[in-house]
């Protein structure tokens, strides 16, 4: 079974990137593409912009995998790439793009206002035939209108792109391919969408549909210049990120290897064919493969790594006991199984929430996030989890696979035990440091700063974050069931974008909010730990030691797993050469999570404890200390 799951993870990496390169979309950062220049008949910036996201969208339309625009004055630069067959689309991006109705005899019945606003017209073929669907919105003036022509000696309703003075009807009705998009005979009124037939070849049509379908410019535009580009990332740029990124793979792989032994080569083979279904899942949606996309695919393979390690340290810790490999790895898994699994769908959730709130790129950045969290769930939670127990089960894994030796166990015949190893350092003061809380504070705050200064982007975020953190806010304290875990991640959720959006002027919105998802998921984490080592003493008396004890060992546990989820972000980012803020991204929440969470466990703990330590019972060790539900009644 185990060798299965292998074959299973290396057989989606083959298959799933097998034609990635070729068949994934591409912008000026990794392909080679057109500059055209336009200038338009207006010097109103606000025309000029409107006609700049019409150029954009026309592209795009017309089968563009990526367009830029820049603004200079009345001249509108545009980068595409993705579009092979750019000569003979050009001639389209120049016409305004006027949609009319009118009757046989060439008078106007309506314009295209009485359509929908997006996607006015679609094509539909059947056989060699194409039709064109009507998509009305205005349904009383349409009635009106074509129950006007039922009237009529001839009742032939004409749709024109670009209507021009001298263009008939009946000039062009003679014709194979005639200037007019469609003509049909209307016998009975309309109120609702409907089909128009067309003599134009299905390609062609779908191009002038997409051309009305992209808006009407605001102004005439002239193309000024035209020439090919080369990626902004040097020539063969995608091939060379996309090699990056399996080479990126392997060192990872070797890293866990050398750390971890057999488990950390399994992790490795997830790892790949978790880059493969991941940008394939993007390429399927339409995402394009950019830096960004990188980073974000950084950040959550970083997460996914960083939640089965933990897992392996537990693992070690026990059999350093002297426990055998299956039953230690078993224990370890099932006590963080649970905040993996909430790790994994919180960031499966932030990404639908954003989907709620963006259109257009940021919507395919939000696909980026929930395909991470599912690529997690699959490969590092079920897949990984599998192998790895299978493996153990079969007794061709031990303790020396984990690279582990003998030496490293106590002897037990000697009388020796085993000595949990401690820090140096005592963390928690730093965590609970009022410095620490005022950084924190002071991030999230410049991170409101900037979201209010880029409202058009930064609202849709805030509001993505009050609704996951409200999300989680409440699923916290139904699990936890202590004021303490809702508090902090309803307060803490905010914070984190902000904490995200501070940093963030160099790669955009989204991916602060990956920032986010990583920082979630270590909240999870954090909590598990500090429920499960609080839990150890939760039967003792309670006092500052032993609780600055259950942070430091808590801390102590996720140090491994986010050096090591650091590191994998660090490699992936570096060897593609997007060498950017993208680490820090991935840390300056996980940093205002741990802070803001450490500070506020700790003051509620000291709280009830103070309570308790007033309270008068007969009966000893009778307090009502409900942390994380623990000792409800005891």
């Amino acid at each position: 079974m185990a060798l299965l799951g292998l074959v299973l993870a290396l057989l989606v990496g083959v298959f799933a990137g097998k034609d990635l390169i070729k068949d994934s979309y591409y912008d000026s950062e990794m392909a080679d593409g057109y500059k055209v220049v336009y200038e338009v008949a207006s010097a109103d910036p606000a025309i000029v912009s409107i006609n700049a996201e019409i150029i954009a969208r026309r592209f795009k339309l017309l089968g563009a995998s990526a367009v830029k625009t820049t603004i200079e004055g009345s001249n509108i630069t545009a980068v595409v790439t993705g579009l092979s067959d750019i000569e003979t689309k050009k001639t389209l991006m120049t016409r305004v793009g006027t949609l009319s109705f009118r009757n046989s005899k060439d008078e106007l019945l309506m314009d295209g206002s009485v359509l929908a606003d997006e996607m006015p017209l679609s094509v539909t073929t059947n056989g060699e035939s194409t039709y064109i669907q009507i998509k009305v919105k205005d349904k009383d003036t349409f009635k009106e209108k074509t129950q006007q022509l039922t009237g009529e000696t001839d009742k032939m309703m004409v749709l024109w792109v670009d209507y021009a003075e001298g263009q008939s009807y009946e000039a062009e009705s003679q014709k194979n391919i005639p200037a007019y998009l469609g003509a049909a005979t209307v016998s009975a009124a309309i109120d609702s969408d409907c089909y128009i037939t067309t003599h134009h070849s299905a390609a062609e049509t779908k191009e002038l549909v997409a051309l009305v379908s992209s808006g009407m410019l605001q102004a005439s535009i002239t193309e000024k210049s035209f020439e090919p580009v080369e990626a902004e990332n040097g020539k063969n740029a995608a091939n060379s990120a996309y090699w990056g990124i399996v080479i990126a793979a392997v060192i990872v792989c070797a890293l866990l290897a050398f750390i971890y032994g057999v488990p950390g080569i399994v992790t490795g083979v997830m790892s790949l064919g978790y880059a493969a279904a991941f940008f394939k899942s993007n390429q399927l949606l339409g995402v394009v493969f950019n830096s960004k996309a990188i980073a974000l695919f950084a950040m959550s393979i970083a997460t996914g790594m960083m939640i089965t390690v933990n897992a392996y340290e537990k693992a070690r810790k026990e059999m350093l006991k002297g426990r055998n490999a299956a039953a230690s790895y078993d224990d370890a898994f099932k006590s963080v199984r649970k905040a993996s699994w909430e790790a994994a769908i919180a960031q499966i959730i932030i990404g639908l929430v954003i989907t709620l709130f963006y259109r257009g790129t940021m919507l395919q950045e939000a696909s980026c996030i929930t395909a991470g969290g599912v690529c997690n769930l699959l490969f590092f939670i079920l897949l990984n989890n599998r192998v790895v127990r299978d493996l153990n089960e079969s007794n061709y894994l031990n303790r020396s696979l984990y690279r582990i030796s003998e030496k490293d166990l106590p002897d037990v015949e000697k009388g020796e035990t085993y000595e949990k190893q401690t820090t140096r350092y005592d963390i928690s003061k730093y965590l609970n440091n009022r410095i620490a809380l005022i950084i924190a504070v002071l991030l999230a705050a410049c991170g409101c700063v900037v979201a209010v200064l880029h409202l058009e982007a930064g609202v849709p975020t805030l509001i993505a974050a009050c609704v996951s953190a409200v999300l989680a806010a409440l699923y916290a304290f139904w699990q936890y069931r202590r004021d303490v875990a809702s508090i902090t991640l309803a307060a803490l959720a905010g914070f984190l974008v902000a904490a995200g959006v501070s940093t963030l002027l160099l790669k955009g919105f989204s991916t602060g909010l990956m920032g986010m998802a990583c920082a979630v998921a270590v909240i999870f984490l954090y909590l598990n730990e500090l429920k499960s080592n609080y839990r150890v003493i939760s039967r003792e008396k309670i006092n500052e030691d032993k609780l600055n004890r259950v942070v430091n060992e808590s801390i102590n546990s996720l140090n491994v797993a986010l050096n090591i989820g650091f590191t994998a972000a660090l490699a992936f980012d570096t060897i593609t050469r997007q060498i950017d803020i993208t680490e820090f991204l991935w840390l300056v929440p996980v940093f205002v999570a741990i802070v803001i969470l450490t500070s506020l466990w700790l003051n509620e703990t000291r709280k009830g404890n103070r309570k308790n330590r007033t309270r008068k019972s007969n009966k000893k060790e009778l307090k009502e200390n409900t942390i994380f539900g623990i000792n409800e009644q005891r």
